[in-house]
């Protein structure tokens, strides 16, 4: 369906902010959440500050899995997991373009999300996930040791990065991430999933 609204509402939060910050921060921004990283750089004081407060956490994530999937955004590995517009997304953000995105980011079947989203207060969100990073890497060197295999073998560091950025909760959205290809995903997806999943759990 139709989403360049959405779209707009994410690429104006990277252009606004320069290009320089990952996910959970934009998230923050456009659900209006203010955390102390965002009161530290007066991103509370943005006009996209909290427009998109009508979408929960998740669906904004998904939005963003989903515009990277398209080639709207590029993720800046060198930037520490920044977004940045591309050639593409510049279109879409001046309104020259248009995008579709899959129904389910935009309107997820569960009721309980659509009655939080109407709910009086938000959980907050984090804007750094050195911790998710953290146990991805102590997993990535455990099946190492346990493989007998240098820890790139099992993923690069770059791969890791982006499942911070990503948050994958499915299979499905694993296989979106940089490097994790059809072997991968089958050999070692469930136990990132699990930590992946387990971190949301903490935070949320």
């Amino acid at each position: 369906m139709d989403a360049t609204i959405e779209a707009q509402k994410a690429l104006s939060a990277i252009a606004r902010t320069g290009q320089r910050f990952g996910t959970e921060h934009l998230v923050a921004i456009l659900r209006g959440d203010a955390t102390a990283r965002i009161q530290e750089l007066d991103h509370h004081d943005l006009p996209t500050f909290g427009v998109g407060a009508d979408r929960t956490a998740n669906e904004w994530r998904s939005i963003f899995r989903q515009l990277y999937a398209g080639g709207v955004i590029s993720l800046d590995i060198a930037g520490y997991g920044s977004w940045a517009i591309t050639e593409s997304g510049r279109a879409i953000l001046r309104g020259k373009a248009r995008i579709e995105l899959r129904r389910d980011a935009l309107h997820p079947p569960a009721k309980a999300a659509r009655q939080k989203r109407g709910a009086t207060s938000a959980p907050p969100v984090v804007p750094a996930d050195q911790s998710l990073l953290d146990a991805l890497k102590a997993e990535r060197r455990r099946l190492a040791t346990e493989q007998r295999v240098p820890a790139y073998v099992v993923f690069a560091d770059r791969t890791l990065i982006e499942m911070t950025l990503i948050k994958p909760m499915t299979r499905n959205q694993m296989a979106l991430v940089h490097g994790v290809g059809k072997a991968k995903l089958e050999q070692y997806g469930p136990a990132f999933l699990a930590i992946v999943t387990a971190h949301a759990g903490k935070s949320g």
